[in-house]
C-alpha cells in the first residue's frame, strides 16, 4: 500500500521583520565598540570592527553558545584594545547584541543565516564610520569657528594671511596632521597648532583622516 505523498510548503522568510532586528543588533555592537580602541593605526575594516568581526566569524562557523562567544570576544577585546577596560554598559550592549543575534539565527532557515550575519556586519561598519565622520566634521566646524574669531570674520584678511593655502571659510578642511605638514604658509600651520592647543585635544592621526 502506497503512502500518500505529503508536500510541505516552506514559508518565505520574513525579511521585513528581520530587518528591524538586524538594525537593533548592529546598534548594540556599534555602541559596545565605543569602548574599543584598536592598537592598529590603520583605516582597515578590521580596526573599525574590532572584536565584533571575530564574533561574527565565529557565528558564521556555527558557534551558538552565548557564554562561549562572549568569553571569546572579551578576550579579543583585551588583546586588541589599547585599554583592556570594558565598561558595564559596553558589556551589556555586547551581551544584548550577541543574545539577539543568536536568537535571530536560531529562528532563521539555514539559507538565510549567512545573509543575516553579512547584514549585521555591514550595519555595524556603517554606524562606526558614520560616527567617525560626524566627529571629523564637528572638529572641522569648530576649526572654522576658531578661524572666524581669529580673523574677526574678515574673509579677505583670512585669505591674505593663509596666502597660497587660502580658501573661503566654508572650504577649510579638517585640521589634521597632514594638513599641517603640507601647509604652504606658516600661518596656516600655526593656526592649526593653536586650534588644537585651545581645544586641549590631539588631532586624529589614523589613515581615516579626511584629506
Amino acid at each position: 500500500m502506497k503512502r500518500p505523498l505529503i508536500i510541505v510548503q516552506q514559508q518565505p522568510y520574513d525579511w521585513e521583520t528581520a530587518k528591524q532586528q538586524i538594525t537593533e543588533i548592529a546598534g548594540h555592537f556599534a555602541t559596545y565598540l565605543d569602548d574599543f580602541r584598536s592598537k592598529r593605526r590603520t583605516g582597515s575594516k578590521h580596526a573599525v570592527m574590532g572584536p565584533v568581526s571575530k564574533l561574527l566569524n565565529k557565528a558564521i562557523g556555527g558557534e551558538r553558545n552565548l557564554e562561549s562567544l562572549l568569553g571569546y570576544t572579551v578576550r579579543v577585546h583585551e588583546m586588541g584594545s589599547k585599554s583592556s577596560y570594558l565598561s558595564p554598559m559596553g558589556m551589556e550592549h555586547l551581551r544584548a547584541g550577541t543574545e539577539d543575534l543568536l536568537a535571530l539565527l536560531n529562528e532563521a532557515p539555514l539559507s538565510a543565516r549567512d545573509r543575516i550575519i553579512a547584514q549585521v556586519d555591514d550595519g555595524v561598519y556603517y554606524l562606526r564610520r558614520k560616527q567617525w565622520h560626524e566627529l571629523m566634521e564637528s572638529r572641522r566646524q569648530q576649526f572654522v569657528a576658531f578661524l572666524r574669531e581669529q580673523y574677526n570674520d574678515d574673509a579677505e584678511k583670512f585669505m591674505v594671511a593663509w596666502g597660497d593655502d587660502a580658501v573661503p571659510f566654508d572650504k577649510v578642511r579638517y585640521p589634521g596632521p597632514s594638513q599641517q605638514k603640507n601647509a604652504k604658509s606658516q600661518t596656516k600651520s600655526d593656526d592649526i597648532q593653536a586650534f588644537w592647543k585651545e581645544l586641549k585635544e590631539k588631532p586624529i592621526t589614523e589613515e581615516e583622516e579626511i584629506e
